[in-house]
């Protein structure tokens, strides 16, 4: 046995102990995950995720016990984390599935530290044939997606992937968000123009090096051209987040509800929770005035109360809330427990006559106008720059309504509210900008 390399007994035995105690064979739960150490965080809620994509990010240490004899992270450690991640995101965004098969490239060793797997859901808005290719910028691309216009300039970190080396460019090439600009660029370049490029989300490089770009209304480059300090005609905007939702799709969830939130008392009152996020912490303080917010909503409108909270709701604020509310016909998801499969969204969404969003969330506050109904928005923490000027846009276009607005009595809450459902418009306008037939 090599002396340098030992794994502490008492460490292993204790770490076994106490995954076998903490363990449920539910998503996230079940014992893999736990024994890994498998930390996930999805980030399909709010502003941090790109429009029309979700991710899950895992998390997990590297340790002795994780190693192969070469004194790194075995490379099955890889592909199991991998594997997990498509599946719980499949969950989370479809429904169940299963791996029929698994292709990895590993492109360097794992020695030391955190290991990251993420797994993304593309965006679905256009009826396009379309296959997901995968490539990995090198960072110095991520920070400086220009570089790629430059002849001869490495494009991804490792093994060309077999695609570029076989130079099999797409016809159309869709991007989102600022680090992956620099592969839609690169792309451009050596397909020699073949490859027509639609990049989604202000890329903060000059919208010439795209064929199109599509971007929220509270983006840089959209609020420029709105203000007129710059013109981009190739540029199309959105109202909201571009979102993988359809009227069709939220009816057909509603069916599959579990009973006894379809018995609910009307009307129902469902409650998308966000919490913390890169622009502030939700505190105690914010879920206790939600609290009272809600107690108060209740009054005014009876019926029960749906609460679905995300991976970034702090937990212990979400238990004190529950205990807050209990006098009040609730229903609490918190994605733990024999209920984690169970998640009443996007079905709630049909089933639910009054929607309150947190407004950490513009993706979940997109997605909820789709219905047309009361959608109310949340205030955790006050919010300011371009995410406040995408909820008072939105106000103004009749598509939500503030909470405390309609507590106060300064706005009456109303049966119904404006539509948003920009899927329709934005591939209309991307199929005359190309001049595909639709």
């Amino acid at each position: 046995m090599s002396k340098e390399r030992v794994i502490d007994e008492a460490l292993a035995r204790a770490h076994f102990e106490t995954v076998l105690a903490n363990y449920d064979q539910v998503f996230e739960n079940f014992f893999l995950s736990k024994f890994l150490g498998l930390r996930f965080e999805y980030l399909n809620i709010g502003d941090e995720a790109a429009a029309g994509e979700e991710v899950l990010r895992i998390a997990f240490d590297v340790n002795e016990m994780v190693m192969n004899p070469q004194g790194s992270l075995h490379g099955g450690i890889m592909a199991v984390v991998m594997d997990i991640s498509m599946g719980h995101l499949l969950h989370k965004t479809i429904g169940a599935g299963a791996t029929v098969e698994l292709k990895t490239q590993y492109l360097r060793p794992v020695h030391q530290g955190s290991a990251i797997c993420e797994g993304l859901a593309l965006l679905r808005a256009l009826d396009i044939d379309a296959q997901d290719i995968r490539a990995v910028p090198t960072p110095l691309l991520r920070m400086f997606p220009t570089l790629a216009a430059i002849p001869g300039w490495q494009l991804t970190l490792g093994r060309k992937p077999d695609w570029i080396k076989a130079e099999q460019w797409p016809d159309l090439l869709v991007t989102c968000g600022r680090r992956m600009a620099g592969i839609a660029i690169g792309v451009k370049r050596l397909s020699k123009g073949h490859t027509r490029t639609i990049h989604i989300q202000d890329p903060h490089v000059p919208a010439r090096h795209f064929d199109l770009l599509i971007t929220p209304e509270h983006d840089h480059i959209a609020v420029a051209q709105r203000e007129g300090s710059k013109f981009t005609d190739n540029l199309l905007v959105t109202t909201g987040a571009l979102n993988r939702l359809s009227p069709e799709e939220i009816a057909e969830a509603k069916t599959d509800l579990p009973e006894e939130i379809k018995k609910s008392a009307k009307p129902i009152i469902a409650v998308m929770l966000g919490g913390n996020n890169r622009r502030y912490t939700a505190g105690g303080e914010a879920f206790k005035k939600l609290g009272d917010q809600l107690i108060a909503l209740q009054a005014k409108t009876g019926g029960s109360l749906v609460i679905i909270a995300s991976r970034r709701t702090p937990k212990r604020h979400l238990r004190k809330l529950s205990q807050q509310l209990e006098s009040l016909p609730n229903h609490i998801w918190d994605g733990t427990g024999k209920n984690a499969e169970d998640n009443p969204y996007p079905g709630i969404l049909g089933l639910a006559n009054i929607i309150l969003v947190t407004s950490d969330s513009v993706n979940m506050t997109s997605e909820a106008c789709i219905t047309g109904k009361p959608v109310l928005s949340v205030h955790l923490a006050e919010e300011r720059g371009r995410i406040a000027g995408f909820h008072q846009m939105m106000e103004e276009n009749g598509h939500i309504l503030r909470l405390e607005a309609v507590l106060s009595g300064e706005k009456p809450l109303p049966k119904k509210m404006a539509v948003l459902d920009e899927r329709v418009k934005i591939a209309a306008q991307v199929h005359a900008f190309f001049g595909i037939k639709s």
